[in-house]
C-alpha cells in the first residue's frame, strides 16, 4: 500500500516480495526489525492452533464419526477425506466446495458434513455474541478459524464491541481475491459510529494458510488505528486467520 492514506483506499495486499519475505508475503525477522522499535523482540503469539496429537487421526476414528452421515460408505469415505485434507482439523477448516468435491458422488454425505459444521459454527457464534468478546477464549478463536480458515478468497470482517467489550455486531467489510482484500476505512468508522461502538476487532484470512501478516497488513492496520483513535474509537486487535491458526497482530507487538 503506497502513498497517503485514503479513507476509501486502504488495502491489505500480498504482492511480490524480496527474498527476505516469508510465505504469502509474510514478515521474516529482518522485516519485523524494520517495523518494530529496537527495544522490541519478535514475539509470535499464536492464539489457537491444533495440538500435535491431532495431526494423526486413525481412519477408523473418522469412519466412526462419518457413520451417521455415510452409513456403510463411511469406511470408504474416511481414507479419501484423510488423503485429501490430512487431518480432521484441516477438513473442518476447508471450504464447503472443497468438502463437497472431496466427497465425490456422495453428494448428500458432503452436504450433511457441511450442515453439521454450520451447526457447530452457529453454536460457537452464539457463545461469542452473548458474552464479552475475549480473544483468549477458545470459543472465540475456534469461531474465527472455523468461519474463515477454509475460505478460498480473502475476506475482511469487523467485530464491534461496547465500552465493556460486549459484542455488538460482526460485519463483512470486503471480499478480495486469493492475495488481497481492500479495507474501506470510511465503512468501518461509519459503522462504529452508527453502532455506538467504542472499539472493534479486525479479522482477515490468508487462503495460503500462512498466518504471517505482510508489511502492507501492518501499515494498513496502523493507519486504520490512527484514524479510529482520532475519533476516540479503539482498534483493539487485528487477527490473521490461516487454516486453524489465529495470529494476533497485537500479540506480535505490531499494533
Amino acid at each position: 500500500m503506497a502513498g497517503q492514506l485514503s479513507t476509501d483506499d486502504t488495502r491489505f495486499t500480498r504482492r511480490a516480495r524480496p527474498q527476505s519475505v516469508g510465505c504469502d508475503g509474510g514478515l521474516r525477522h529482518s522485516d519485523l526489525c524494520t517495523i518494530l522499535p529496537r527495544s522490541h523482540s519478535v514475539r509470535s503469539r499464536v492464539v489457537s492452533s491444533p495440538p500435535k496429537t491431532s495431526e494423526v487421526r486413525p481412519i477408523s476414528v473418522l469412519a466412526e464419526l462419518l457413520s451417521p452421515f455415510a452409513g456403510a460408505e463411511a469406511d470408504c469415505l474416511a481414507p479419501i477425506l484423510l488423503r485429501q485434507f490430512g487431518t480432521i482439523d484441516r477438513m473442518l477448516a476447508a471450504s464447503d466446495r472443497q468438502i463437497l468435491e472431496a466427497c465425490g458422488h456422495l453428494n448428500e454425505v458432503g452436504s450433511m458434513i457441511v450442515g453439521a459444521r454450520a451447526l457447530v459454527l452457529a453454536s460457537l457464534q452464539e457463545a461469542v455474541t452473548r458474552t464479552k468478546v475475549d480473544p483468549d477464549d477458545a470459543n472465540f478463536t475456534n469461531y474465527l478459524s472455523l468461519k474463515l480458515g477454509g475460505r478460498p478468497h480473502e475476506e475482511l470482517h469487523a467485530i464491534f464491541v461496547d465500552h465493556a467489550g460486549g459484542f455488538i455486531a460482526e460485519e463483512l467489510i470486503s471480499i478480495g481475491g486469493t492475495g488481497r482484500v481492500d479495507a474501506k476505512v470510511s465503512v468501518i468508522i461509519r459503522r462504529s459510529i452508527e453502532l455506538a461502538a467504542s472499539g472493534f476487532y479486525l479479522v482477515h484470512n490468508h487462503p495460503s494458510k500462512c498466518p504471517n501478516p505482510s508489511p502492507d497488513d501492518v501499515r494498513a492496520t496502523r493507519q486504520i488505528s490512527s484514524v479510529a483513535r482520532a475519533l476516540e474509537i479503539d482498534l483493539i486487535d487485528h487477527f490473521v486467520i490461516a487454516g486453524r491458526r489465529v495470529v494476533s497482530m497485537r500479540g506480535l507487538d505490531l499494533l
